[in-house]
């Protein structure tokens, strides 16, 4: 019995067909991974507007039009950089973003998400809220994984609200480090992270201010 070997334009319009399949399929996949990364861009924007609106005076603008965007490192050397570049996750990790608040024209101060890296879990996010006074006017807790019933206090009065009205002129340092700030009974180093975000907050808002 005798086999038939496939011609050379036959298999030149297979091989074509495959590379073809490949290509239309990686724009796809790539224009997915774009409409996905846009999506959850706009949700993540949306939640943060969000929290401004609970932790700043009342304001008209959109803050998220005039949005500023830091990197700071480790010894707190702060540096803007495009609103629309991307970043890998280490960046993502060293992000503060600024977000000024108006009304009719007139700045009423700024919401300025923040974090550390020194939580007890390591890495927690937050949004606090800096009138034009330069007062806090509220602390919001973005994500954190401190421990249930312990540094997870952080979300809840009476800490989190006690830096309400005050001015980071000097740093926030709690009681048992020489400072004023009462910490979460049995979660030190919870309280402690909590302070250092807040005054990585108040750095980037000297700096946005300039």
């Amino acid at each position: 019995m005798s086999h038939k070997k496939a011609r050379p334009d036959t298999l030149l319009n297979m091989a074509g067909i495959l590379i073809a399949v490949a290509v239309v399929s990686g724009v796809a996949l790539a224009y997915v991974h774009s409409a996905t990364a846009s999506i959850c861009l706009a949700a993540e924007s949306a939640k943060k507007i969000e929290s401004a609106k609970k932790i700043l005076p009342d304001f008209d603008n959109k803050p998220s039009d005039k949005m500023r965007r830091f990197l700071v490192d480790a010894n707190d050397n702060i540096k803007e950089i495009d609103p629309e570049s991307s970043l890998d996750d280490k960046s993502k990790e060293c992000l503060c973003e600024y977000f000024p608040a108006t009304k009719g024209g007139v700045p009423v101060g700024a919401a300025i998400t923040t974090f550390t890296n020194k939580g007890y879990s390591g890495h927690f996010v937050l949004m606090v809220g800096i009138g034009a006074d330069g007062k806090v006017t509220e602390v919001s807790v973005i994500d954190h994984k401190e421990t249930p019933g312990l540094g997870a206090q952080m979300v809840e009065d009476p800490f989190r609200t006690q830096f309400k009205g005050r001015v980071g002129g000097k740093p926030f340092v709690v009681k048992q480090d020489g400072g004023d700030v009462q910490a979460i009974t049995g979660a030190t180093i919870s309280s402690r992270a909590f302070c250092d975000a807040l005054n990585r907050a108040y750095k980037v808002f000297a700096e946005a201010s300039k």
